[in-house]
C-alpha cells in the first residue's frame, strides 16, 4: 500500500478540526502534510527528529524568498487531534502492522517522496508520537494509523 499524507483525522471532544494560518519561513517548499516547527517566529518543514513541533501543514510551500511574505494554513498538534499517517520503517517499506503498535511512541521520518511517516526505527528519545488506532486492519502493509503527537515534542505540552 503507498503512503498518502499526514492529515487531521479524527478529533477527541472537539466538534470541528482547529486550524491556524501563520507566516512561512523564507523559501519553504514543504508538501501538504508536511511537519511543522518555528523558526525564528515563521513556520518550516520539521528536520531529523523534529521538536517544538507546531502543526501539520494544510497546504504547500511557497518558496517566498522573504521569511512571513506568504501564510500557510495548518492543523496544530493539539492533544485532542488526531492525526493519519502510515507507519513504517526507514530501513525498508513494507512492514506490516501489528496490534502491539497500539499505545506504542516512535518517531516521525519524512521520506525521500516528500511524505512523512510513522518510523517504528525510530523510539525512546526520537519518539514523536503515540500510535491510537488502526483506520487500516492489522496486518496492513504500511498501514495508516491514528497518532496523537506526544505533548512534550510540542510547542504545547
Amino acid at each position: 500500500m503507498a503512503r498518502v499524507k499526514a492529515g487531521a483525522s479524527a478529533r477527541e471532544g472537539l466538534s470541528s478540526t482547529p486550524s491556524r494560518r501563520m507566516g512561512e519561513a523564507a523559501l519553504q517548499t514543504f508538501e501538504l502534510g508536511a511537519v511543522l516547527i518555528n523558526s525564528a517566529g515563521y513556520l518550516a518543514e520539521g528536520g531529523a527528529n523534529p521538536t517544538n513541533i507546531i502543526g501539520i501543514a494544510m497546504e504547500d510551500g511557497e518558496n517566498n524568498a522573504t521569511a512571513g511574505a506568504k501564510d500557510c494554513g495548518y492543523v496544530p498538534v493539539l492533544p485532542h487531534v488526531l492525526f493519519e499517517m502510515s507507519l513504517d520503517k526507514a530501513s525498508g517499506l513494507g512492514r506490516v502492522t501489528v496490534a502491539s503498535d497500539r499505545w506504542t511512541k516512535y518517531g516521525i521520518t519524512k521520506h525521500a517522496d516528500g511524505e512523512w511517516y510513522v518510523d517504528i526505527d525510530k523510539t525512546g528519545g526520537n519518539a514523536r508520537v503515540v500510535v491510537v488506532d488502526f483506520v487500516d486492519a492489522v496486518g496492513t502493509a504500511s498501514g495508516r494509523v491514528l497518532v496523537a503527537f506526544l505533548a512534550v515534542q510540542t510547542i504545547y505540552g
